[in-house]
């Protein structure tokens, strides 16, 4: 159950950790694996393998998967964890 993702617009070179990256909050009673793949609008993979923070934490800082911040503009989320995939969308402001 994915309970909120937080915030939905940020910025990644704020020196704020408030707000420079989006921390998805979940729960797994069951402890799967859980991935998130992050894409941009033309459903390009733009960064998967995001770091785990806690037990019911994963953040992604707005980088790619070459460790560049990415462009601003909306992003969609997919999260996967057992059978079910939840996805949505975020924004990164510049």
């Amino acid at each position: 159950k994915l309970n909120k993702v937080a915030p939905r617009i940020f910025t990644p070179a704020s020196t704020d950790p408030t707000y420079n990256r989006a921390i998805f909050y979940f729960e797994d009673p069951a402890q799967n694996d859980v991935g998130v793949r992050i894409f941009d609008l033309m459903g390009r993979l733009v960064r998967t393998g995001l770091a785990r923070d806690g037990s019911n934490k994963v953040f992604w800082d707005g980088k790619d998967t070459a460790g560049t911040i990415v462009n601003g503009g909306i992003y969609i989320y997919q999260i996967e964890s057992g059978s079910k995939v939840l996805s949505g969308t975020l924004v990164v402001a510049k």
